[in-house]
């Protein structure tokens, strides 16, 4: 599924997580730019900050008004991480399940399934998989130890509602990507990066580490009409020094999370192109470049994508990612504050 997309379309070897750490402050940053100066997982609860009021990329979208489609919605399975962020968490109109199957009848509507066949899109869709522990269902954020075909099953069916639009396929770019490296060793050195800055929302107990560098290298894949077939998608000038047994970069600034900020900025012209959240998203290069066809040569890729076929239910596996931090919170504090 995902070795399709990215030969159909375009894949990027030039996209570095936000920071060197672990999934909550990688998450806020491709939606706010910073993580408020936390490193750890459960810096947020155990500071009790887990709703920080941290700028962002919602916020910047509505800074324009309101709007019919709203400017943005997360979608969502289990749990959305994204309501994390205080500003979305206010916002429980523009959240939204993904698809019926975790609550049923409780299912928060529209979901990403009608609102494609309505033509009510947001201008930013923000998906997010299932992390299990909230049911029986196997999560499909493809974090060990679970079976990675729940989350082909999802980017597939993420595919074949877009490209069965009419409407929205020849207006979509689908970013595929994943919020840090999952502990694999990379021979890629991550490079230095731009720190948020001064001006950033700094959270209390905050890290003295700077932000200053960037975290090791995740897959992202683009899917849109407008990118060529076997596509690799880099930042203008990027590439690679080869050493002994690993390479650095040329100085060039990659891609990383916040490029999703500058790309949305520079697509609606927020401010006239110029808006920003803190430095490191004002510094990040865009997105847009990767779209070099026009509507006379679009790539329309395959017509659809066969879903693997697995079985349904949790059990007998270990503990989920949500799980898994809530021990952290009990180690750490002795007690969950």
């Amino acid at each position: 599924m995902t070795s399709t997309l990215a030969q159909s379309f375009g894949l990027s070897d030039a996209w570095f997580g936000s920071c060197p750490t672990q999934t909550y402050p990688n998450r806020f940053f491709v939606n706010c730019a910073t993580s408020g100066g936390y490193v750890e997982d459960v810096d947020y609860p155990c500071n009790l900050e887990a709703w920080p009021k941290l700028p962002n990329i919602f916020q910047l979208l509505d800074g324009s008004g309101p709007s019919n489609p709203p400017n943005w919605k997360v979608y969502f399975h289990d749990f959305a991480v994204a309501t994390w962020i205080n500003y979305v968490l206010n916002s429980p109109s523009q959240v939204r399940n993904f698809d019926t199957s975790d609550y049923g009848d409780n299912t928060k509507h529209p979901t990403f399934l009608e609102d494609v066949q309505s033509q009510s899109l947001p201008k930013y869709s923000f998906i997010e998989p299932r992390y299990g522990g909230f049911d029986t269902l196997p999560p499909n954020d493809n974090h060990p130890p679970f079976d990675v075909l729940y989350g082909e099953i999802l980017v597939g069916t993420i595919y074949n509602l877009l490209r069965g639009s009419s409407y929205y396929w020849p207006r979509t770019l689908l970013i595929i990507t994943y919020d840090e490296h999952g502990g694999c060793y990379d021979h890629v050195i991550p490079p230095a990066a731009v720190a948020p800055g001064p001006s950033s929302t700094v959270l209390p107990n905050a890290s003295s580490f700077g932000f200053n560098r960037y975290g090791p290298r995740v897959p992202a894949i683009f899917v849109s009409p407008y990118i060529p077939a076997g596509s690799i998608v880099r930042p203008a000038g990027f590439s690679y020094v080869q050493g002994d047994g690993t390479s650095t970069t040329n100085g060039v600034t990659p891609f990383d999370h916040t490029s999703v900020i500058r790309t949305i900025v520079e697509c609606f012209n927020i401010e006239n192109g110029a808006a920003k959240l803190t430095a490191r998203d004002q510094n990040a290069p865009s997105l847009a470049d990767a779209l070099t066809l026009d509507s006379t040569n679009m790539n329309n890729g395959p017509q659809s994508v066969p879903l693997p076929s697995v079985g349904g239910t949790l059990t007998g596996v270990s503990e989920s990612h949500l799980a898994q931090i809530y021990q952290a919170m009990i180690q750490k504090t002795g007690s969950v504050k």
